[in-house]
């Protein structure tokens, strides 16, 4: 048991049938008991056609009210998020060091960004990594958490700055030792 603040990206790999989607899901249950409704927000990407997040849709702070399963519409709703967090750097321009110190009427949800399957993601779209790094290396000042999940989290998929800037890691079963 963490609190994700204290962990603030979590990358998660491992070969299919690892758990690594297992995992996600558990970690997410835990999010929406957990987490303050009126406080934070859960955006949920899994590019994949399944049930497999169904479970969530009806949670009260899934952001927009649903799972986004396209790959091109996550990887603009990472863009949007991108742009959010430099707004909530404005925000903490006279002196707060981080959200939290922004006065409660003016503080924005904390927001927890899922992506699930992230190489397809990423395969799709040129764009999406970059907008990855920016949020890996700046957000969690702004509130902005990322919780990724590949099949292989190796310099084949991902690119070193991303993997650097993601402190937390959780290795499941991968076929390379690399991989881990």
């Amino acid at each position: 048991f963490q609190d994700f603040a204290t962990a603030p990206h979590v990358m998660v790999g491992g070969e299919t049938g690892a758990g690594k989607s297992v995992l996600v899901r558990s970690m997410l249950a835990s999010l929406f008991e957990l987490a303050p409704q009126n406080e934070t927000e859960i955006v949920v990407c899994y590019c994949k056609v399944s049930a497999d997040f169904a479970a969530f849709k009806d949670r009260p702070n899934l952001w927009q009210g649903r799972i986004v399963s396209d790959a091109e519409e996550a990887a603009e709703i990472l863009s949007s998020f991108a742009d959010e967090m430099d707004k909530r750097y404005r925000l903490m321009e006279y002196g707060a060091k981080d959200i939290a110190e922004v006065p409660q009427s003016a503080r924005p949800k904390y927001t927890v960004i899922v992506i699930d399957e992230l190489a397809d993601l990423i395969d799709v779209s040129s764009d999406a990594e970059g907008h990855l790094v920016r949020l890996a290396q700046k957000a969690r000042s702004a509130g902005m958490y990322l919780l990724l999940a590949t099949q292989r989290p190796d310099a084949k998929t991902l690119s070193g700055r991303l993997r650097d800037n993601l402190p937390t890691k959780i290795a499941l079963k991968t076929g390379k030792r690399q991989s881990s």
